[in-house]
């Protein structure tokens, strides 16, 4: 077999070797050695290394924006001590610096309620992704979400899904790009064992 493949990146972290290896370094990830290699089950993309798998940082604050819960809080969140800094001053001197008090205290309880329970979704998200069983996934769909918005851009949802033993699941993955995945197209997944109800897609984050 030859070894001195060039350019080889892994499917799932992005990084690249100019030497064939059987499993990347950075995520365990077992690297196709040819495109006929990629994947024991047909039409599928290399199988997700084994947990625990590593998580970029960054991750958690990508999925935390993916939602107009997380955007909605991290708004209120910049609006609620502006309305306040505002107010403070003025309620010494004239009395409308008390509404801006008011909407400031208001901002900046909801902001930080919803980044709250926005942040523990993410938490769960990550430990699916880190500790989950892998499945195989169709796509259901693929789609723009117009109503949510990062950085002028749409958020992608696609939805997937899968079957646990006999049993079939479904979900949706959010991306601000499209993924690139079609209707139809095989994936992976990964749930949580014991409760496929909390799954997600398994996808490179340098794509997401």
């Amino acid at each position: 077999m030859d070894y001195n493949i060039l350019m080889i990146t892994c499917p799932w972290c992005g990084v690249t070797y100019s030497v064939f290896q059987p499993t990347c370094s950075q995520c365990g990830a077992r690297l196709p050695a040819s495109p006929a290699s990629a994947s024991p089950i047909q039409n599928l993309p290399p199988t997700p290394p084994l947990p625990p798998r590593p998580i970029p940082r960054r991750a958690a604050w990508r999925l935390f924006l993916l939602s107009p819960r997380g955007v909605v809080a991290l708004v209120f969140l910049i609006l609620g001590p502006v309305f306040l800094l505002t107010g403070l001053p003025l309620l010494f001197v004239y009395l409308i610096g008390l509404p801006f008090c008011v909407l400031g205290a208001v901002f900046s309880l909801v902001g930080a309620w919803l980044g709250y329970t926005r942040y523990r979704s993410v938490q769960d998200h990550i430990a699916v992704l880190r500790n989950g069983q892998a499945v195989p996934a169709s796509i259901h769909s693929v789609r723009p979400d117009y109503h949510v918005r990062v950085n002028r851009q749409y958020i992608w949802v696609t939805e997937y899904t899968f079957e646990v033993m006999g049993q079939p699941y479904h979900g949706q993955h959010h991306s601000r790009y499209h993924p690139g995945l079609e209707p139809g197209q095989r994936t992976w997944a990964v749930y949580q064992p014991g409760q496929p109800a909390k799954n997600c897609l398994y996808t490179p984050f340098i794509h997401n």
